[in-house]
């Protein structure tokens, strides 16, 4: 048998399997657009004066992405939670805030993100008035805020 053979079968393997990467990656790229489309709409919408509908926009994106990557999962809920906050909507403001700081745990390289997170949420004034929401998040995690 000759050595050469097998070469046209390795190398259609070999295409395969870079094909099918493409598609995944053509996908991610997609999901990525669709989501910096979102975050555009989003921030016009804070620009003209409407944080409420800019959060809004952000958490419908959060709910229908399907394979949204690490990093932009914590851009969206970051957004969702500033968002919030401008718009007065301290409730959803809290609620995204602690999703994006338990969101954070898996990541080490992380940590300082998380800890910056965590300061704000508990030493801002307006944060107070959802105290029960929020007094948890903080007691449990009062290294991170000395």
């Amino acid at each position: 048998m000759k050595p050469f053979t097998y070469v046209p079968f390795v190398f259609s393997f070999i295409l395969l399997v870079f094909n099918v990467s493409a598609v995944e990656d053509q996908t991610s790229w997609d999901e990525k657009k669709i989501i910096s489309r979102e975050l555009d709409k989003a921030f016009k919408e804070l620009l003209s004066g409407n944080a409420e509908k800019a959060a809004n926009i952000l958490k419908q994106t959060l709910e229908s992405s399907h394979r949204i990557s690490s990093t932009e999962k914590i851009e969206v809920l970051g957004r969702i939670t500033e968002f919030s906050y401008i718009a007065k909507s301290y409730d959803d403001a809290v609620k995204y805030g602690t999703e994006l700081f338990y969101f954070l745990n898996q990541f080490e390289d992380k940590k300082e993100l998380q800890r910056d997170l965590i300061k704000r949420i508990c030493s801002s004034k307006d944060w107070q008035a959802t105290k029960e929401k929020y007094t948890v998040l903080c007691a449990e995690n009062m290294e991170l805020i000395d």
